[in-house]
């Protein structure tokens, strides 16, 4: 393996970390001039200083009340309870879990009572687990409630292995990602969230609507997934939130500040001898009203007689031949463009929003960055000027077929872009669909998706750490690095419905 220069230093954070800060206080009791102890006063009751106070700090709240569990996956179960009027941000939940066939309880966690709900992670399959909760402010704390045994799900997660032990100090970064099975490609719809120790966390599985391709955190929590042909938004305890089937939506899906989600769909379009074309839209959703705001169409902006020779002797059901095959976008909202890889042509385009108009194409056949990828999947770009991609190499036009991953360092001003960081593997290796680079604590994360395998590469291009799926029937379309405060935190904020 080999890399032309280290890439910049760069630190993942989750922009979707979520902070709850728990505290307690205490009420003291003043003495009046006469040597008589005031008594305490009401909530929101006017003090001597004119100013509106609350005893609530020193008091013990109210046990919690209809609690509910449920199993979410052979990994996860989830934890209910009504909110109570009188609980505010100094109250505290206080989750504790015992093993089936077990008396003593074991703190688990500390959420905020107010959220509602609680993601119990990284549990044992088909194995029965008991609750006790309590509400706290500070020390004073309401008696508990228990809850009665439930058991996790049966696993239909795939085996895998760690082939590679990661040798440094780990961290909380937890890889998530889709899982496909080939021969039951259909209905297999699973998603896990792992660690360098190769730990589920988090799972959930048999979601409705079938296979499972993009996973996209959302900044509330849930994620957005292209299931069948179909948009979903599914919540961390598998509650789907929103589902939208009017596109038959595709490989990318991004979540814009407005709310709005901007994604690929597919559509037929014709060449100049009306051969059908398999073509790509982009369309910006209003989740809210179910309203396309926007649209781009491929074939008002990029020329049908711009084609890759072998894959357009493809077809796709009733769309047609293979024409333009993207794969990513990205929403560049601060210079309101867009970004759009297009596969089969090994082209980048700059798309200018509202207006739609091409400012610029990088790769083959455009304004500057001719021959440098391959059918490439996922550019991250992650400063300004520069982006990692997952290089897949197919049809090379040597003819050769090998996949890597690099850093691409551009001037859209001067119209230069070159490679500034590879990782490639002695010998190649190939993925010809899917995968994915992301930054992580002590590298670059890669998706080698059709070869079944994750793994973690320095920016030296050394491996640090590697997990295989003991049967090539899995594959993995993409990954994402995230924090386990991430789950840790889930309904800490409201979710959006």
């Amino acid at each position: 393996m080999r890399s032309v220069h280290s890439l910049p230093t760069f630190s993942f954070s989750s922009w979707m970390f979520l902070c709850v800060a728990l505290f307690a206080s205490f009420m003291a009791l003043a003495c009046s001039d006469d040597g008589q102890t005031n008594t305490p006063m009401a909530d929101s009751e006017v003090g001597n200083n004119g100013e509106e106070q609350s005893t609530n700090s020193g008091e013990t709240p109210v046990e919690p009340k209809k609690v509910t569990t449920r199993s979410v996956s052979a990994t996860n179960i989830a934890l209910y309870w009504e909110v109570e009027a009188s609980w505010d941000e100094t109250v505290s939940l206080v989750v504790e879990r015992k093993l089936s066939g077990q008396d003593t309880y074991v703190e688990v966690a500390r959420t905020a009572a107010t959220s509602g709900k609680f993601l119990d992670l990284a549990l044992a399959s088909q194995t029965g687990y008991g609750y006790r909760l309590k509400s706290c402010r500070g020390e004073n704390c309401s008696s508990a409630v228990e809850i009665g045994e439930t058991p996790t799900l049966p696993s239909v997660l795939p085996g895998f292995e760690i082939t590679h032990k990661f040798q440094g100090e780990s961290n909380d970064e937890l890889f998530v990602f889709n899982v496909m099975n080939w021969v039951d490609a259909e209905f297999y719809a699973v998603m896990m969230a792992i660690n360098r120790n190769g730990t589920v966390v988090w799972s959930l599985q048999d979601l409705p609507g079938g296979q499972v391709f993009e996973t996209q955190p959302m900044s509330d929590g849930s994620f957005a997934v292209t299931t069948g042909e179909s948009l979903a938004i599914f919540d961390q305890d598998a509650t789907e939130l929103y589902r939208y089937s009017e596109d038959n939506v595709h490989h990318d899906i991004d979540e814009l500040s407005d709310g709005n989600l901007i994604y690929l769909t597919w559509y037929s379009a014709t060449d100049s001898n009306n051969l059908p074309l398999l073509a790509d839209k982009i369309h910006i959703l209003n989740p809210s009203t179910n309203e396309i705001v926007w649209e781009w169409l491929a074939e008002d902006h990029i020329y049908t007689g711009d084609f890759c020779e072998f894959c357009i002797l493809t077809t796709y059901k009733d769309y047609g031949h293979d024409w333009t095959h993207s794969n990513a976008i990205h929403f560049d909202e601060e210079q309101s463009a867009i970004y759009l890889n297009v596969r089969n042509l090994n082209r980048i385009y700059k798309i200018g929003y509202p207006s739609g108009k091409i400012e610029w194409i990088m790769g083959d056949g455009g304004d500057f960055g001719e021959g440098l990828w391959s059918h490439s999947h996922d550019p991250l770009f992650y400063e300004d000027g520069h982006f990692l991609l997952f290089d897949n190499g197919y049809h090379r036009p040597d003819g050769t077929n090998w996949s890597r991953v690099i850093s691409v360092a551009y001037d859209e001003t001067a119209k230069q872009a070159s490679i500034d960081w590879e990782y490639r593997e002695i010998p190649d290796f190939l993925t010809i669909g899917y995968g994915s680079a992301r930054f992580t604590e002590h590298g670059v994360m890669v998706c080698d998706g059709a070869n079944s395998r994750l793994f973690e590469t320095s920016t030296e291009g050394e491996m640090l750490w590697e997990m295989t799926f003991e049967s090539n029937i899995y594959t993995v379309y993409k990954a994402n690095v995230l924090p386990r405060s991430f789950f840790e935190n889930w309904g800490s904020s409201t979710v959006k419905k």
